[in-house]
Order: structure tokens, then sequence, then C-alpha cells
């Protein structure tokens, strides 16, 4: 089958709109650091049981501290472009030091914390993966050991721990000193955590397995993962620790799922549209909107169906890209409403003989703009209709006026029949 009139449309659609669609966190350099923090958060939430407070930069990179006093000490690595657990890893050795510092300091108490290592790429060190694989004393008593011989070389005299890297040595020394009965309970409370394909699309079975149907995850991640971002940001501006209850975040998704079920309704998810001057004048030349001139609509009217007509274009573009509705589904859809349209156009044939043709065609439009059709058997967006038929009456396969097709003719409209 053909692509419909109405995809055409969208491919069509002329440029002056400006959409804005939040893009994914998954950008390299530092920046993708900071928001693997808030997706890493995200989560932990998904897991978290009620009456849990979860945390960004307060005690470590994330944090959590559940109602029962147990507390996930995550320092969170996006290993983009070196592995930052390797053996001599500054990022390792430095991460390790400053817990030893926050359990000497009492900041994080060792009996109830687990520490983690976070990842977003698959990395691994011969050490690093000996420190988590120790679960009792013995095994970390042995992987410390072992980390002594690989960086100081053999005991008593430790050969090597003078040649170490100035950058490292500090922090090596400091984990690895024979005398710490903290570092061994460190290993032991332990774990290495590595992202299974990436940080976020390991969030999409969590979610859906969660809240809602497969269909609508990436918008669900979307929002939630906003929402954390936009809470944080707001407590940090205002002074405060970035802190939040995953009580008052179940609730917030609680209340926003009604609007992406997907057994119910089609959410738009083009983003915001900018209706500039320029815009509007781009589009005051094309056949939708002369066909709103010949039945003399208001500007006022007239702008409200470009914006509905814009949206209606990006909706259809971005519902197809997402995989959300079939091409056969807008087929359907276009037919039905050329159906409801001839029927309308008849029916007032019939019953408005005495009415002029403008006046016909602001009535048939009325009748059109306020008609539901669904889409795949869900409800749309309110513009997304009354847009849907401007875009056939852009192709002329629709028209208010009586006399439509005579009237859009060059010269056809010099004798301005009313």
């Amino acid at each position: 089958m053909s692509k419909s009139r109405l995809q055409n449309m969208a491919s069509r659609a002329r440029k002056p709109i400006h959409v804005t669609i939040r893009k994914s966190a998954q950008v390299p350099g530092q920046l993708f650091g900071y928001s693997l923090q808030s997706i890493r958060l995200l989560s932990l939430a998904l897991d978290a049981s009620p009456g849990t407070v979860l945390s960004l930069e307060v005690f470590e990179d994330v944090g959590v501290v559940h109602q029962t006093g147990g507390t996930l000490a995550s320092q969170t690595k996006s290993g983009l472009e070196t592995n930052p657990v390797s053996d001599r890893a500054l990022e390792l050795w430095k991460t390790f030091s400053n817990w030893l510092t926050a359990i000497a300091s009492g900041q994080l108490p060792l009996a109830t914390t687990r520490f983690e290592i976070y990842l977003a790429r698959r990395h691994t060190g011969k050490l690093v993966a000996l420190f988590h694989a120790a679960k009792t004393e013995e095994q970390a008593k042995a992987a410390l050991d072992h980390a002594r011989d690989v960086l100081w070389g053999a005991a008593p005299k430790y050969p090597k721990k003078k040649k170490l890297a100035e950058t490292i040595a500090p922090f090596v020394n400091h984990v690895l000193n024979v005398a710490s009965q903290d570092a061994v309970a460190l290993i032991v409370r332990f774990e290495l955590s590595v992202a299974v394909r990436d940080p976020l699309r390991d969030l999409r079975p969590k979610v859906a397995a969660k809240w809602v149907r497969p269909e609508s995850v990436e918008l669900v991640i979307k929002y939630a993962h906003g929402w954390i971002k936009e809470k944080l940001d707001g407590l940090l501006m205002e002074g405060k620790a970035a802190a939040l209850s995953v009580d008052e975040f179940n609730a917030e998704i609680m209340a926003y799922l009604p609007r992406v079920d997907f057994r119910q309704i089609l959410t738009a998810i083009a983003g915001t549209l900018d209706l500039s001057d320029d815009t509007i004048a781009a589009e005051q030349v094309r056949t939708y909107v002369r066909q709103l001139d010949l039945i003399e609509y208001s500007e006022e009217d007239v702008i409200e169906s470009i914006n509905n007509f814009l949206r209606a274009s990006a909706e259809r573009a971005a519902w197809s890209k997402a995989g959300l509705v079939h091409e056969n589904s807008f087929d359907d859809y276009e037919e039905s409403l050329i159906n409801y349209w001839k029927n309308k156009r008849a029916t007032h044939r019939l019953i408005h003989k005495s009415l002029s043709g403008v006046e016909r065609g602001q009535l048939l439009l009325a009748d059109c703009g306020t008609h539901q059709q669904r889409l795949q058997g869900l409800e749309v967006p309110a513009f997304f209709t009354p847009g849907s038929f401007h875009a056939l009456a852009e192709e002329q396969t629709v028209g208010w006026h009586p006399e439509y097709e005579t009237l859009l003719r060059p010269g056809g409209n010099d004798g301005d029949p009313k």
C-alpha cells in the first residue's frame, strides 16, 4: 500500500516549525558522567522499597538509605575513554581511599553500608575482580595480599612500593596499609556493577515490569529521568541536599501513568511548537489556509488551524518513527475522516439549502473539527483530528466551501461566490 496522504503531509511539513525534543543522555565525555548519576539513581529508585531515600552527591555520587537503616554508596563511572577499574587506575584507588576516609570519619557506617562501583561500559581488572568476589574476611585478606604483591612486591620489603606512580601512590598506600582492618571489611561489602547493555536500555525491562506495557516504556523513562533531574536541581538551587523519597517518586509516576496508558490514548511525543510570525506567514499561502479564507475564517481561527496542522504533522512523523502507529493505521484513519466528511457534506446539502456557501462551509468545518476519530482504536490528542482534516484539505481531498474545487483553481474565485 502506498503512503497515505497524511504521511506525505508529515514529510512535506514546512521547516519554520520548531519542535523541542529532549535528547538522549547518552553523550560522550564529562556530560555523560554527570547524567549517569541520575540514570543510576532512577534505576535504584525502580528497585527501592517504600520509605527509601535516594540522593546525588550527598555522601556519594548516588546514595541510597533504606528505611531499615542500610545504606548503599554508589560511585558511578562512565568508562567511555579509559578503563576506570584497571589494576593501576587512579579512579579505582581514589574511590577506595575516599571510602576509607569516610568510614574513619563516621560518615559511612561500615557495619550497615554497601559499597558499589557502577560502570556504564563493561570493563574489569584482575584486582577489582578479586575484590568483587571476596565475600568473607579470609577472601578479602587474600585479595588485599595479592594486591600488595602486584603493586608493592613481595612482603616484607615490598620492593615495588617506592616505584608506584606519584598519581596513585597515596591512594594505593592508604588502601593497602597492612595495619588497616577497615580495608578488609570494606572489600567484603564491595561489589562491581556493570550495565548489561547500557544504562538507559537497562531501565526498559524494569519500567515494563513495574508499571506499563512495552510501548509506553520510553515515555515513562523520559518523564521519570526528567522529573528526577528537575527535582534534584531545584533542591540544589535552594541550597538543600539533593535527596528525594522513593515514595514521592512512585506517587509522581503513578499520577503520570494514565497519560501514557496506550490501552486508551496515544500521547503527544513530538515536543512543543514555536509558532513564530515567520511560520504563520509561510503557512498563509498553503492550500488548507486558502480553504479557510474561502469560508471567511477569522484570523484567530486561522492561527489555531495552522497550529493544529503543524502539530499533527509532527506527531504523525514522531509516532511512525517510534513505531507506535503502523503505516496501514494511518491509511485507515484517513479513510474514516474522508467518509465522515462525505456524510456530513451530504447531510448539510440536504438540510441547509438556505445557507450560503460560506455558512455551510463554516458549519461543515465545525462538525469535522469536533469529530473524535480513534487511531488504532486509541484516543488521540485534541489537536490531531482537526490537524489531520487540514492535511486532507491541503491535498484538496476534502474541502469546506461547497464549491471549493472550482474556487481554488487559478482565477476560480474572481466572481467571489458566497
